[in-house]
């Protein structure tokens, strides 16, 4: 993951590949993201996962979600560029502590 790089997508076998300006939504490790969401799924940016932790304290992912609204379509499979849920990787934890990461 290289925030500036154009390159948002690549098959090394095709050698296909899909820049920032063909994906439909913000991939939010890019370093020009706009908005850079934390849930696609239920359009939580980055911002507001911030907000929740510094002005509403929250602490845990379960707090995030609870202040923000995250995770409440959870679809992140489908709608998640990396195909798992952002707040997994912002927290630090492995994919296996939530459903919505590790539905196939």
């Amino acid at each position: 993951m290289n925030e500036e790089c154009d390159i948002t997508y690549y098959n090394t076998k095709s050698n296909v590949k899909f820049n920032k300006q063909q994906v439909k939504v913000p991939i939010w490790f890019k370093k020009d993201a706009d908005p850079k969401y934390a849930c696609y799924c239920s359009e939580v940016t980055e911002d507001q996962v911030i907000e929740a932790v510094v002005k509403h304290g929250a602490k845990t992912v379960k707090e995030v979600n609870a202040i923000t609204g995250a995770m409440k379509n959870s679809n992140c499979k489908e709608n998640n560029p990396l195909g798992v849920l952002v707040l997994c990787q912002y927290f630090g934890h492995k994919k296996s502590n939530f459903s919505c990461c590790t539905s196939s």
